[in-house]
């Protein structure tokens, strides 16, 4: 009887081990969608190019985030120079979006330590 259990235990804990990746991976899209949907609100913008171009882009094995490609002014909005002060558009909803990420990573491979 004992021995069942533990059978059922060890296949519940390996569909969710087989599941935790693709979790993450999900996971990992959201949160940098979220990302760039904050990264738009808060774009100072006159014609609005900057604000269409943000983005996030599939390169294969990785994702790039941001894709502000073809706009040369992109770092001074983010950063400033000695002429404009800086407005921070990108930094904090990409940081935002890392800490949501690791939190739901850590509640995703904690289910799966707890199953069983």
């Amino acid at each position: 009887m004992e021995l069942k259990g533990l059978e059922r235990a060890i296949l519940r804990a390996e569909m969710a081990q087989r599941d935790l990746p693709l979790e993450i991976s999900i996971s990992q899209v959201e949160e940098m969608n979220q990302a760039v949907v904050m990264a738009r609100l808060l774009v100072r913008y006159r014609t609005g190019y900057l604000q269409s171009k943000i983005a996030v882009q599939d390169a294969g094995e990785m994702w790039i985030v941001g894709g502000v490609v073809g706009v040369s002014y992109c770092r001074y909005q983010e950063f400033g120079t000695r002429f404009m002060e800086a407005g921070p558009y990108w930094r904090p909803p990409v940081w935002e979006a890392w800490f949501r990420l690791r939190r739901r990573t850590r509640k995703a491979i904690q289910k799966v330590l707890n199953v069983g």
